[in-house]
């Protein structure tokens, strides 16, 4: 009995470390995973023994504090995370703790929500670059390319520049006119689109020639 407490007195008063449980270097892959809400991903997980450099058998995988919104669940060798329909958008670091027979140790794992993306659309003038004569026009036919999930119809809604232009009726492209006496040159006209509330606005080149007599 006193030996016992002889020996329990000279380990101190500090926290009790078992030193029959070994450490483990932890790793993870990836070490960061980019979730948007409602999908899934997954990160393999290694540990060495710290003391051998032996790779650790029967690995268990925990995460301590899950952030809202987040699903973690560990199994040998990986651990898989699963983003809520409503998570918030941010950078997360969930703490692990990983075990097997005899050792114990940490990581942490980053998961990142992006911001969701508005899907828009982008704008080809066709043709571009436009020639024209002195006295007349040409029509410049609108082309548009949607992002993935973007459905709103798309229609040119002004033109500005030194030149005189004319909008389709459907919005569908826009007619460019040279005025007999418009300057010979090169002209460069602004053209804004719109597709629900997504804008954009294109450059179109128009060089005027001059009129043969």
């Amino acid at each position: 009995m006193i030996a016992t407490a002889l020996f329990l007195s000279s380990c101190g008063t500090g926290s009790f470390s078992n030193p029959f449980v070994q450490s483990l270097g932890v790793t993870l892959t990836p070490s960061t995973l980019t979730l948007t809400p409602g999908t899934t991903a997954r990160a393999g997980v290694t540990a060495l023994i710290s003391s051998t450099g032996e790779a650790a058998t029967g690995l268990t995988i925990k995460a301590a504090e899950v952030p809202t919104g987040l699903t973690v669940s560990g199994s040998t060798g990986a651990v898989t995370v699963s983003a809520a329909p409503d998570v918030s958008p941010g950078v997360y670091s969930i703490p692990l703790t990983v075990t097997a027979p005899g050792a114990s140790g940490t990581a942490q794992l980053a998961v990142t929500v992006p911001t969701p993306t508005t899907p828009g659309f982008t704008v080809t003038l066709d043709p571009d670059p436009v020639d024209v004569v002195q006295g007349t026009g040409m029509h410049v036919a609108l082309r548009v390319t949607p992002d993935a999930g973007f459905t709103s119809p798309v229609l040119v809604t002004g033109v500005k520049g030194n030149l005189t232009t004319t909008i389709d009726p459907d919005g569908g492209g826009l007619t460019v006119q040279a005025a007999p006496t418009a300057v010979p040159g090169t002209y460069v006209l602004t053209v804004t689109t719109q597709g629900g509330t997504v804008t954009r606005t294109s450059s179109l080149t128009v060089t005027v020639t001059e009129a043969t007599q």
